[in-house]
């Protein structure tokens, strides 16, 4: 068989082709090879405990926001399992972003407070409208996982205000670790 330019062409057509295909075969195969591990369950649970990814629905948001003083700014959000995230931005003790996980029973302690001052049936807003006044922003899911928002600025029940310690204590009671820049 006589090489012409044209089939020569062809041939360099098929060669780069099997060659795409056999890199394309070898990197699945990489990958087979990387998914298909031999470490055990308990090992893989702690990689993605490091990774800090949360997985579960939120359960509490508690927020407060900005004056024109010193009033203590940050946001919690507290998820399912009892991982956390908490970012002080001013006038807190823990300033920066940090995670960690919230004492067991906290989830529950704040759900049945939120239902015992009726929580779920309160307004979504208390406001007067005064923009120098600092907000407390909390949003509960209760057991069914009705999320509940109340925007309190100025005047909100006190039975809200009953609230607002025992969130300030899981604060306190929890390990926060400083969340690394990535």
């Amino acid at each position: 068989m006589k090489i012409t330019s044209h089939n020569s062409k062809q041939i360099w057509m098929v060669l780069g082709l099997s060659l795409a295909i056999s890199i394309g075969a070898c990197k699945q195969k990489e990958e087979v090879v990387v998914l298909a591990t031999s470490e055990p369950i308990e090992e893989i649970a702690e990689i993605e405990e490091e990774i800090k990814i949360p997985q579960d629905s939120l359960k509490l948001h508690y927020q407060r926001t900005a004056c024109f003083g010193t009033c203590p700014i940050f946001l919690m959000k507290v998820y399912a399992s009892g991982y956390a995230t908490y970012e002080g931005t001013n006038f807190v003790e823990n300033m920066g972003k940090f995670d960690g996980r919230v004492p067991a029973g906290a989830i529950e302690s704040v759900v049945s407070t939120a239902n015992g001052i009726g929580y779920f049936q309160m307004q979504n807003r208390y406001d007067a409208m005064v923009s120098d006044l600092p907000s407390v922003i909390t949003e509960i899911a209760d057991s069914e996982g009705i999320r509940k928002r109340v925007d309190n600025r100025y005047d909100g029940p006190k039975q809200l205000h009953d609230l607002y310690p025992i969130l300030d204590h899981i604060i306190e009671a929890t390990e926060w670790k400083p969340i690394k820049k990535q």
